[in-house]
């Protein structure tokens, strides 16, 4: 069923989009269950991953629009099951840089082999990705100004 309403549009844009990542985000929870992993915790080890190991808490906190306490808990959280540490004094004393262990690792690339998600995201072309990735890049980029 089609949600998208004239007399709204901006809204039944959402409302879809909405539908979508609550459908997505299901799936990839169960996905990832069997390697009891968050769908947060995932988003984590990829930014760390990413930032080849260079990362502070407040970087995370900025890229998945967490509050930083809710991002410390996680790290604490994250190095208790062994997946990251916490670096301090580098390249200042006072900071703190987050890095994936060698256990960290295996779970980022296991994480990364979702066969569901792939069957979920084929359906759209390279050139249709890339275009979404821009659309919704513009859509947070904007959205975080208002947050502001």
């Amino acid at each position: 069923m089609d949600y998208y309403s004239p007399q709204n549009p901006d809204y039944g844009l959402w409302y879809t989009f909405r539908r979508a990542h609550e459908a997505i985000h299901k799936i990839r929870k169960l996905e990832l269950r069997r390697f009891k992993l968050s769908t947060v915790e995932t988003g984590v080890l990829l930014i760390v991953h990413e930032g080849h190991n260079r990362v502070t808490p407040a970087e995370i906190s900025r890229q998945l629009l967490k509050d930083p306490h809710s991002i410390s808990q996680l790290l604490v959280r994250m190095a208790k099951k062994g997946l990251l540490k916490n670096i301090k004094g580098v390249p200042k004393k006072n900071m703190v840089q987050v890095q994936l262990t060698p256990k960290g690792e295996e779970a980022y690339k296991l994480s990364t082999k979702g066969n569901k998600l792939n069957k979920i995201m084929c359906v759209l072309s390279e050139k249709e990705k890339k275009q979404l990735i821009s659309y919704l890049d513009r859509l947070r980029e904007r959205a975080i100004e208002e947050i502001r």
